[in-house]
């Protein structure tokens, strides 16, 4: 950006050049401000050629429209470097957020109190060999969906495992 904006500045610098020679030199109030440079005794400033006066300007402005130009990709390049940034913090947000909404699917607290609840009616009933068959389930269960990542796949057949684990336990 800034060798475009150097190198755009250039012709901008000429064109912005020619334009005022134009405007002061091109016209007729132009013949009056001649007459009064020549009254005064500069008439090299007047008579010299039109294209040496335009490519002295160009030269002046070039420094000046060049200089708004690099400001100009600075200022942009900042407001890029913002956006991306807030762009990558709002994606840490949602990521965040949804990692939380995972975990707190995985594990459903009604899920694990109602489950808590048929153990110990289990257990008040002396049915030992179902409460503990109950809590290895419950234990696997809880094992396989809070060791593995969020993203990660699963394949078909652990999935379908996971949910008759989650169908003894109901």
């Amino acid at each position: 950006l800034l060798t475009i904006a150097f190198a755009a500045s250039v012709p901008l610098a000429f064109a912005y050049a020619t334009v005022n020679y134009i405007a002061f030199y091109g016209f007729p109030i132009a013949e009056h401000l001649a007459m009064e440079m020549e009254y005064k005794g500069d008439k090299a400033s007047y008579t010299s050629e039109p294209l040496s006066m335009i490519t002295s300007s160009a030269l002046e402005w070039y420094f000046f429209i060049a200089s708004w130009a690099v400001m100009w990709v600075a200022l942009s390049y900042a407001a890029k470097v913002r956006r991306v940034e807030r762009e990558a913090a709002e994606l840490r947000q949602a990521a965040q957020a949804a990692e939380l909404r995972a975990l707190r699917y995985q594990v459903n607290p009604h899920f694990l109190f109602n489950t808590l609840n048929s153990l110990s009616s289990l257990v008040m009933r002396a049915r030992g060999e179902e409460a503990e068959q109950m809590i290895l389930n419950l234990s696997t269960f809880f094992r396989a969906s809070l060791t593995r990542e969020a993203s990660e796949n699963v394949p078909l057949s652990e999935e379908v495992r996971l949910q008759l684990l989650y169908l003894d336990i109901e």
